[in-house]
């Protein structure tokens, strides 16, 4: 029994062997019907992988690439200027804080003089000096304010960078630029303050 069926599978193979080696060869044309679909095959699977990814490039893909790229130089060329702007208000605004210090110290030699001879003040002078010392005050209370103000938006800046956010920084920014602005006006304005005051 054995031998019998191992004579069958002998020549079953023998049979399939035989028709392989004199089976038809390809010919040039079954050839590139096969390579056609091949390459049919492959550009399939091409797009199902761009569409799984979703990523279908197209020229329209590029050009918003492309648009989004400008935008972003541009913003930072925006971004740069603004922090070149920030960095001109703080030179400007420690030189008016070293002007204020001046200011201060000729106001308050001259205070000193005038409290030697005070029955020489005269009631405008009284009136001056009043007007003079309540809105520097003022102008000193504004301008701790704004501090508070710089410190919350560079905190608001760091958390933009953190998140590489361009809008949020750029908001940030211009809100650091426009309390510096203000910042320099208040010292300005003191220091017309302590000039009137030397002046009296």
């Amino acid at each position: 029994m054995k031998k019998i069926i191992a004579l069958i599978v002998m020549m079953i193979f023998m049979f399939s062997v035989g028709t392989m080696a004199y089976a038809a060869p390809d010919t040039t044309d079954t050839i590139k019907a096969k390579e056609q679909t091949i390459q049919q095959k492959r550009q399939e699977m091409q797009a199902e992988k761009l569409e799984r990814k979703g990523a279908i490039v197209t020229s329209d893909t590029l050009n918003v690439k492309k648009e989004a790229i400008q935008q972003r130089q541009e913003l930072k060329a925006q971004l740069q200027t603004i922090s070149n702007q920030i960095k001109r208000n703080r030179a400007e605004i420690l030189q008016l804080k070293a002007e204020a210090r001046i200011a201060q110290k000729a106001a308050t030699a001259h205070i000193k003089e005038l409290k030697k001879s005070p029955d020489k003040l005269t009631e405008a002078q009284i009136a001056k000096l009043h007007d003079a010392k309540v809105t520097l005050k003022k102008s000193r209370t504004e301008l701790a304010k704004s501090v508070g103000e710089i410190k919350n938006d560079k905190a608001l800046l760091k958390a933009a960078k953190k998140g590489q956010d361009s809008a949020q920084m750029k908001a940030a920014l211009e809100k650091i630029t426009a309390a510096q602005k203000e910042r320099v006006t208040i010292l300005k304005g003191i220091i017309e303050d302590l000039k009137k005051i030397a002046a009296i």
